[in-house]
């Protein structure tokens, strides 16, 4: 029980298989986002997965006083990597 809310992040882990995909958004305000993953299994029991994302968007606020000055755009970029080594025998 959680009076003010729960958040749980749950990412997938490396799998035994090759595998990948890709997301790609265009918006107002020229808002872009693109997001991928690529899983790599790299032998018996071993795999990594990396994921990563680009998000950009121009601003909401343009100011009439000053030239060229803009508030409230939008630059994220990120990139998580994991590593799954599940010897043999000790595989869940």
């Amino acid at each position: 029980n959680s009076f003010g809310g729960n958040i749980a992040l749950v990412t997938n882990l490396p799998s035994d298989r090759f595998e990948g995909g890709v997301d790609l958004l265009y918006g107002d305000y020229d808002r872009t986002m693109a997001s991928g993953f690529v899983n790599l299994p790299l032998s018996r029991g071993l795999a990594v997965r990396f994921a990563g994302a680009v998000e950009q968007r121009g601003p909401y606020i343009e100011s009439l006083t000053t030239p060229r000055a803009s508030y409230d755009d939008l630059n994220h970029q990120y990139v998580r990597g994991t590593l799954r080594w599940a010897p043999e025998g000790m595989d869940n």
